[in-house]
């Protein structure tokens, strides 16, 4: 019997266990966080990753990890699938899937051992269920997870489908064609681009006044469906409540800019980003506080907080940025070479990740289109 464990990381959802056809040799080892282990919490259209042991199916040694390769995105890869089910009203879908990849790890290695394979199952989840709002809600809505591995499929794991799960994008995330290995010297940095795509980092920080890009997974509905498993729209759909962004600088020595008052509500836009599939995007303007801050120092190597919050949903999450107080974007302008970025999972057309067009931030300062919406810029 499949037990169910979920991580401290709100994109990951962790199997316990051994699909209920085959058996187990002994106990095995997935995963470990502080997480309540009786709630798998997922969110309308939210991009997420499946992880778990016993399958039967083992990829093999030289395509342990393989990635759609065209969208609408398929609901079979390398024999697993995976379906969502909602009672009432009887509804059953199946889940899209960006990739699936696998890792022995025992010592010594045995790869024909199911106990010893975690699968990794990243999908999916569609946008048009039904939200739950926790044990005391009046909505008697049931929904439940079953996976497959092409030949066996998992018991049903019943998951809390909420209105919002937010997750912002890591250097370190599955969801990563190529992610980081975290150590103890080396933090996951977060996902926040500046206006031509590239990370912001201690090598070309944000400025005061700048507006920033923070990619996310998990905001919830939009003013418009948007199908699974399909590159999202433009103009840009805007996700629905209000959202808020506060700053929590670190304490230092370096005297900082002081930040003029903005005249418009911070984040600027909070949406889907064009051509992509479940990803969003929070535009939001660097402000700075009274009194000094720190240097971008330690393992992340930042010096900001920026926490994102919804009025209407408990979740909440944050992004560590380094800023450079003592510049403006009104003073000066940032020169410094790095590397076009793209947070997404790889379709095998870069070396990070996929975006169908290549990447381009959707950037709210720029003159609106004819449709209404905002033009895309690298």
């Amino acid at each position: 019997m499949i037990s169910v464990r979920t991580s401290a990381i709100s994109s990951l959802i962790i199997l316990f266990g051994a699909f209920c056809c085959w058996a187990q040799t002994g106990i095995t080892l997935v995963g470990a966080g502080y997480s309540d282990p009786s709630v798998l919490r997922i969110a309308p259209g939210q991009v997420m990753t499946f992880l778990f042991s016993g399958a039967k199916t083992i990829l093999p040694p030289g395509a342990l990890a393989q990635r759609a390769t065209q969208v609408p995105l398929p609901t079979a890869l390398a024999g697993f699938s995976a379906t969502i089910s909602q009672v009432p009203p009887s509804k059953v879908e199946p889940l899209p899937i960006f990739s699936v990849q696998q890792v022995n790890n025992c010592l010594p290695a045995d790869v024909s051992s199911p106990d010893c394979v975690v699968t990794a199952l990243t999908v999916q989840i569609p946008f048009g269920l039904f939200s739950d709002y926790g044990r005391g809600s009046p909505l008697a809505h049931v929904t439940t997870v079953v996976i497959s591995d092409g030949t066996d499929a998992s018991k049903s794991f019943v998951v809390l489908f909420l209105p919002q799960n937010f997750h912002i994008l890591t250097m370190c995330d599955t969801t990563m064609a190529n992610p980081l290995q975290p150590d103890f010297l080396v933090a996951c940095s977060s996902v926040v681009t500046h206006g031509d795509g590239t990370l912001v980092s201690a090598f070309k920080p944000a400025q005061i006044g700048e507006e920033l890009v923070m990619y996310a997974f998990g905001l919830g509905a939009t003013s418009s469906m948007v199908a699974a498993g399909v590159p999202s729209p433009t103009p840009a759909l805007k996700v629905l409540g209000h959202f808020a962004v506060t700053f929590a600088y670190s304490g230092g020595t370096v005297p900082a800019l002081k930040s003029t008052p903005l005249q418009a509500p911070n984040p600027v836009f909070v949406g889907l980003t064009p051509g992509q599939v479940g990803l969003y995007q929070v535009n939001f303007i660097v402000e700075t506080l009274a009194g000094p801050i720190a240097d971008c120092a330690g393992p992340d190597q930042a010096n900001l907080t920026v926490s994102l919050t919804n009025d209407q949903s408990p979740s909440i999450d944050a992004a560590r940025i380094c800023v450079d107080a003592t510049a403006s974007v009104m003073s000066t302008s940032s020169s410094s070479a790095a590397e076009t970025f793209s947070p997404y999972p790889d379709w095998g057309l870069g070396e990070h990740g996929l975006v169908c067009d290549g990447f381009r931030p959707h950037l709210s300062r720029q003159t609106r289109s004819p449709q209404g919406g905002y033009p895309l810029a690298r």
